[in-house]
């Protein structure tokens, strides 16, 4: 591959990451390397870097962040939804607020079913 046709690819690719960070509507943009590890001390490392193996979406799981506010849910939830959109995954961020209420109105408008489809 020539020099430019590889600039251009890299270009390309970085649009492409760029238009789904927007779709995906982040709060924030984080990413891992961000994270603080020493608060809070309950964190499983292990288990959240292995997360962000992603293998879970090959698997067609879900990951729910549970905990009180200020533990870091919405850092790490940002942040891997920035590492799935940099490999190529089309990502969608919401808080369980706003799903419960996007959820709720859907019901009562009878597009429920079309809604969980998306």
């Amino acid at each position: 591959m020539s020099t430019s046709h590889g600039r251009e690819y890299t270009q390309r690719r970085q649009r492409v990451i760029e238009r789904r960070v927007k779709a995906a509507r982040f709060p924030v943009i984080k990413t891992l390397e961000q994270f603080r590890w020493d608060w809070p001390k309950k964190i499983n490392r292990l288990l959240v870097q292995d997360l962000f193996r992603l293998q879970f979406l090959s698997q067609k799981a879900n990951v729910v962040l549970l905990g009180n506010a200020g533990l870091g849910k919405t850092p790490l939830a940002t942040a891997l939804g920035f590492a799935a959109c940099q490999e190529g995954y089309s990502v969608r961020f919401a808080d369980a607020i706003s799903v419960i209420n996007d959820r709720s109105t859907a019901q009562k408008r009878g597009l429920l079913k079309r809604q969980l489809k998306r």
